[in-house]
C-alpha cells in the first residue's frame, strides 16, 4: 500500500511505479501519472555517506538536462545530483528538511528527493534496474 507520498517505504517501493529506470550518474527516475518522482540510487547514497543536508530547489524551479537540479551534503562529501531532462519541480520531499538521512535509509523509498513535470518520456535513453546493476558491479571493481 502506498502512502500519502507515494511510498510504502524500502526497496521494493519503486515497485508501485510501472517503470523506474537509473542514469549512468546514479539518479532514479519512476513514472507517477502525469509527473516523474527523481531520487539517487542506493549504491549513489551509500558512496556518498550520511547524508546531513539536503539542498533542495524551490518548487516551480526548471531546470535543463544534466544542470544540477539539487546538492546533498554528506559528512565526507557533496554530491551533486542531475536534472534528468528539461523539467519543472513540482514538489520537494519536505521530509528530507527534518530528516536528511532518510536518503541513506530510504534512497528509492522514502528519501526519494522530487517530483517534476518532464515534456516527454526521459526514461527512454535511461537504464533499467538489471542494466543499472552492472554499470554499478563495474564501477565497484575499478
Amino acid at each position: 500500500m502506498r502512502g500519502a507520498d507515494g511510498f510504502s517505504g524500502g526497496r521494493d517501493s519503486l515497485r508501485c511505479f510501472s517503470d523506474v529506470k537509473f542514469t549512468k550518474t546514479h539518479e532514479w527516475l519512476g513514472n507517477d501519472g502525469d509527473t516523474f518522482v527523481m531520487g539517487i540510487s542506493e549504491f549513489a547514497a551509500n558512496a556518498l555517506g550520511e547524508v546531513v543536508y539536503c539542498d533542495l530547489p524551490s518548487e516551480g524551479a526548471t531546470f535543463d538536462a544534466k544542470d544540477t537540479i539539487c546538492t546533498l551534503e554528506s559528512v565526507k562529501a557533496v554530491g551533486e545530483v542531475y536534472a534528468p531532462a528539461e523539467c519543472e519541480v513540482v514538489e520537494v520531499n519536505e521530509k528530507l528538511n527534518e530528516e536528511p538521512a532518510l536518503v541513506n535509509s530510504s534512497a528509492e523509498g522514502e528519501g526519494w528527493l522530487l517530483r517534476l513535470k518532464v515534456s516527454g518520456d526521459p526514461t527512454a535513453e535511461m537504464m533499467d534496474r538489471a542494466a543499472y546493476d552492472k554499470m554499478c558491479e563495474s564501477e565497484a571493481s575499478e
